[in-house]
């Protein structure tokens, strides 16, 4: 199972009723205990059948409330009452030093039957362009990866990336999983799909972390040296495509909230989003509107307005808009451009598929949009920076990230993004 997001949740019988006009939930003979009414929807898909990742997918496409830290907190006391029928699983992957933890999960059997030849030329070209990173590729520039390739077996175990040292390889993990590993402790699970390794290999930089298989896994090695054929415009503009998603992708990592997300979760939110350019003095957000895009500025500032007073500034690095995304809320302020600007923007059901998938990333924005719900009353203190006490603050954020230029001129000939240029005509109301 490795990642938390892949757990399975089965509860035992249980009974949801009301009892004195409060909403509670019953096992058997237990004594009942209350429950928010918006996680009800929540705990009547726990069936033993879908993932945590697909129990929020589903609600998030049926438009339902969707409250993970909350979520994971209610199935952690379940966890450790017995009220799941696979608790010790969960509390192995919600929290591993937990005493009723199970032990680590021992490989799938199904990866012994696979063989060489169960990857065909045809599977690994479809494999490729189902990565997050690649999706958009043409099968001319899959078949061109797939030719500076290597298949490889690994066995549970082996560390496949080591820390502080530099190659040229990166990998896409086909069956099995990996663990990406800092000072001995896991910051994450990889699992079938990823790509892993591919921004120290194609900027020849020092890896900085070690990546370790948890079970038996097929990669597909991919040397980055060799993927640049000058030669063919097709697979020169791709190469250059891919290196734009990858000054992104460490662009955001900069930033604390993407700190140790790992890496298919950035290309899936990368690839999620679409990008907005505005001139000085435009208006993005109205205060009262109920759209749900979440917005990261990449470049310029902007200024933040509540009832018709500026309460604060943002700038390279900041984020805004979550309250409404997360919350289903009218806009609780107006933003307004400073300067000339240029923003990542996800729609609320994007943003929710990313959060879907990385339920640590899911907790910080959920807890700034908290904080800023909270915060009504003292409007200066709207766009504060407090995760949590335990969440280290970094005050320097605009002081440190930098959007390389080149990205964002390259923009509209060598990326997939869409591109929407508001600078001329404005922003429809």
């Amino acid at each position: 199972m490795g990642r938390l997001e892949n757990y399975i949740p089965a509860l035992n019988k249980v009974r949801i009723e009301q009892i004195n006009n409060k909403t509670v939930i019953s096992f058997g003979a237990n004594t009942p205990f209350p429950i928010e009414e918006e996680l009800i929807p929540f705990v009547k898909q726990l069936n033993g059948h879908l993932s945590l990742r697909e129990v929020f997918s589903f609600l998030n496409r049926k438009g339902l409330p969707i409250h993970i830290e909350k979520s994971l907190k209610l199935l952690e006391l379940f966890a450790k009452r017995d009220y799941l029928i696979n608790s010790a699983d969960f509390l192995r992957a919600y929290d591993p030093k937990s005493k009723k933890a199970a032990p680590p999960a021992k490989r799938s059997p199904h990866l012994n039957n696979l063989s060489h030849s169960y990857f065909s030329k045809e599977r690994l070209v479809g494999l490729i362009q189902k990565t997050t990173l690649f999706s958009q590729c043409e099968r001319a520039v899959a078949e061109n990866i797939l030719t500076h390739s290597t298949l490889e077996n690994v066995q549970e175990g082996i560390k496949i990336l080591k820390e502080g040292t530099t190659s040229s390889d990166f990998y896409i993990l086909l069956a099995g999983e990996v663990g990406i590993y800092k000072n001995r402790e896991c910051l994450a699970y990889l699992t079938p799909l990823s790509v892993f390794g591919e921004s120290a290999a194609v900027f020849e930089k020092v890896r900085n972390a070690d990546v370790i298989t948890t079970n038996t896994c097929w990669l597909l090695k991919i040397n980055a040296s060799k993927l640049v054929n000058t030669q063919s415009p097709e697979t020169f503009e791709a190469y250059k495509g891919l290196k734009s998603k990858l000054i992104l992708n460490q662009t955001l990592a900069a930033n604390p909230l993407f700190q140790n997300v790992p890496s298919d979760v950035m290309q899936l939110f990368i690839s999620q989003c679409r990008i907005e350019k505005y001139a000085k003095e435009q208006s993005i957000i109205s205060q009262g509107e109920t759209s749900g895009d979440f917005y990261f500025i990449l470049q310029g500032s902007v200024s933040i307005i509540k009832d018709g007073i500026p309460v604060t500034s943002l700038s390279e690095g900041d984020h805004f808009g979550e309250v409404a995304a997360v919350f289903h809320q009218p806009r609780t302020a107006s933003v307004l451009t400073e300067s000339n600007s240029t923003f990542l923007v996800l729609s609320q059901k994007s943003l929710f598929d990313v959060l879907c998938s990385h339920f640590k990333l899911a907790i910080a924005v959920e807890q700034k949009a908290s904080a800023r719900m909270k915060s009504t009353s003292n409007v200066m203190s709207l766009f504060e920076e407090d995760f949590t006490a335990s969440e280290p603050i970094n005050d320097e954020v605009s002081s440190v990230f930098q959007i390389d230029e080149k990205f964002l001129e390259t923009t509209d000939t060598h990326f997939e993004l869409e591109v929407i240029d508001y600078t001329t005509s404005g922003k429809a109301s």
